[in-house]
């Protein structure tokens, strides 16, 4: 019956000119209830027809789940009925109440002025309202009033309870999502199966025990596991369309049947639920307001059910969608791809940098996207060569992981200069503890004044006064937690085999990198190891990268290891310092002798490469080091 109008005369036949209507619209809860159903009130609006003579009627009724707090233009039903009343067809209009129409103020006002407008009266399965008449429009606003506050009360209700579950980390109603099943679910496909509803409800008990609970399906959670690899893993890094024609072309299909569409990987991939989490809008709680937020930006509580995927997993997702986007993935009219757009901003105006198909040349470009939109005017930045700059920065991370002697060295120096800043740190530390002593020898000192005054006057201010030593004891134990780690540094034990393996480990995914997987490779490294890619003209640049020592050795704190290195162009130039030209890094294809200039570790410098062309030919051939100074210390 969804959908449908149901009217006295026969269908094909000429309608009457004019005739009474009955509007029918259940809610969620009210479709579950035999005294409330669409049946039910379609069966009740025929019977008063008859006892009040009405010959010609017509039924509207609305599809399920509709609330009246919207307008025509989100209730088919009403608008049909709007629109025969302005075409003067109605005589009446009749619902099982009022609230059926309007559950607001608001819409009560609006549905009022068409039925005045055109003359119509208003009825109810008991009564005939007088909306005409000042008792008559107040009693109405009475009760439009009392529907709206027991819709804000229900609102009201319902918040707090999915706040109270979320908390807990019990999952809500409805049917699980992709990748899980529960008791219900399996009593419908057993009973859909062929088994009878109590034999399916044993059957179902036996195999999950606890009724509102979620179970892995572990067929469906295969699938969603498989759209979170090729999503993260540098292996592959589909986007959203490319993840849907993967699965599509291997046989994948959704729970009801249908292949998968690129909404519902983006749906996928923002739900919590699968790393073991519950989420509930707080901010929207806090300000009374309805929920706005989507999901995956919500307040986070640790979920009863099991999870499908880590949680390192789910905000590494995250972090890739946030920083790339669906600009930094664009691809041009061609369908080339370019590897490190998105990585790159220009050093002229800052804008970002993106790669461009020449027409005519047929050549693969970087150029500044607001000189790309703009022109010369704004940003004067050449374009920069595709081809070689890629292929630039993917033999220079070659490079640099093939040398563990280098970054052995650089972890040496990097120990070194951070025991020399424990003397400082330690003083630092001596100090915020004796000032933390005090505060507390404050506080209770306060305290006592308080238990043993009896004048309550005072003690509102002592109380004050309590407040502010409280605040001011946290601020000190957060500065002391920040200042004990570089106060008693751990001992870095890395060894050189350690540092080997670890770079042989990054050296295997910079080998096994072709064409197709480039731009996942560079972003891989910028998120994990800092890299990150200058242009200074169209034929200079700089990389760096971060290693963390954490990582290599065992029981060492994760620092950030990088040198500042650099190269200049001028052919035949000195060496700069100390390591001569037969030293790091190795010759590569291209290039001729190169040498490696002095460097050094602060907290952490920058290391970094400048790469120069002396005429149309490579992007990195006839190079000559030197050293850069602007570094930056930093944590």
């Amino acid at each position: 019956m969804k959908g449908e109008t149901l009217q006295s005369w026969e269908e094909g036949s000429k309608p009457p000119e004019r005739w009474w209507a009955f509007y029918i619209r259940v809610t969620r809860e009210e479709s579950v209830k035999t005294d409330l159903s669409i049946p039910n009130q379609c069966s009740r609006a025929r019977e008063l027809a008859s006892l009040r003579r009405w010959s010609d009627y017509r039924i509207y009724v609305e599809p399920k789940h509709v609330t009246a707090e919207v307008w025509a233009d989100k209730r088919p039903a009403l608008k049909r009925l709007l629109d025969d009343i302005a075409a003067g067809r109605i005589l009446g209009v009749c619902a099982r109440h009022t609230d059926r129409f309007w559950r607001n103020n608001e819409i009560q006002a609006r549905f009022l002025k068409v039925l005045r407008e055109a003359g119509v009266e208003l009825w109810d399965f008991n009564n005939r309202y007088d909306y005409k008449s000042a008792h008559g429009r107040f009693s109405l606003q009475v009760l439009g009033a009392a529907s709206e506050l027991e819709v804000n009360l229900t609102g009201e209700r319902i918040r707090e309870m999915r706040r109270g579950k979320a908390i807990k980390g019990k999952v809500g109603g409805g049917p699980p999502p992709f990748g899980y099943t529960s008791q219900s679910r399996r009593i419908k496909e057993l009973v859909a199966a062929g088994l009878s509803e109590d034999e399916a409800y044993r059957k179902a008990c036996l195999e999950y025990p606890i009724g509102k609970c979620w179970y892995i399906d572990e067929k469906e959670a295969a699938t969603v596991r498989l759209i979170f690899e090729l999503y993260t893993s540098a292996n592959y890094r589909y986007g959203n369309r490319r993840i849907c024609q993967h699965l599509i072309r291997h046989g994948y299909r959704t729970r009801e049947g249908y292949d998968f569409r690129a909404s519902t990987i983006v749906r996928t991939l923002n739900n919590p639920v699968y790393a073991g989490f519950t989420a509930f809008d707080e901010v929207s709680y806090e300000e009374r307001i309805p929920s706005r937020l989507p999901r995956h930006q919500q307040t986070r509580y640790k979920g009863e059910h099991p999870a499908l995927i880590s949680t390192e997993t789910w905000e590494k997702a995250q972090q890739i969608k946030t920083e790339e986007n669906a600009s930094k993935r664009t691809r041009t009219k061609s369908r080339q791809q370019f590897a490190l757009t998105g990585i790159m901003r220009c050093p002229s105006c800052g804008g970002r940098i993106q790669g461009k198909l020449s027409s005519r040349e047929k050549r693969r470009y970087y150029i500044c996207t607001r000189r790309a939109q703009v022109g010369l005017d704004v940003c004067s930045l050449p374009m920069i060569r595709g081809d070689e700059l890629e292929q630039a920065t993917w033999n220079w991370l070659h490079e640099v992981l093939s040398s563990p002697a280098f970054v052995m060295e650089h972890v040496a120096r990097l120990q070194k200069k951070l025991e020399g800043e424990v003397p400082a740190a330690q003083r630092k530390l001596a100090t915020l503890k004796r000032r933390r002593d005090t505060v507390k020898a404050s506080i209770e000192k306060y305290f006592k004044v308080f238990e043993g005054s009896r004048d309550g006057t005072p003690d509102a201010s002592i109380l004050d006064r309590v407040r502010e030593l409280r605040a001011e004891l946290r601020t000190v134990e957060g500065e002391i937690e920040q200042i004990e780690a570089q106060a008693s540094p751990a001992p870095c034990k890395v060894s050189a085999e350690q540092v080997r393996k670890y770079l042989a480990k990054l050296k295997a995914r910079v080998v096994e990198g072709d064409g197709a997987n480039l731009r996942s490779l560079f972003h891989e490294f910028r998120r994990e190891h800092g890299l990150d890619i200058r242009p200074v003209t169209n034929t200079e640049f700089t990389v760096a990268l971060a290693l963390p020592v954490g990582e290599m050795g065992e029981g060492g704190k994760t620092r950030q290891v990088v040198s500042a290195l650099g190269r200049r162009g001028s052919r035949g130039g000195p060496v700069v310092s100390g390591w001569g030209n037969s030293g790091w890094p190795p010759r590569s294809a291209g290039s001729s002798e190169g040498a490696m200039g002095s460097a050094w570790i602060m907290a952490w410098t920058s290391f970094s490469q400048r790469a120069f062309a002396p005429g149309p030919g490579s992007i990195a051939s006839r190079t000559r080091p030197y050293i850069e100074r602007s570094c930056r210390i930093a944590r």
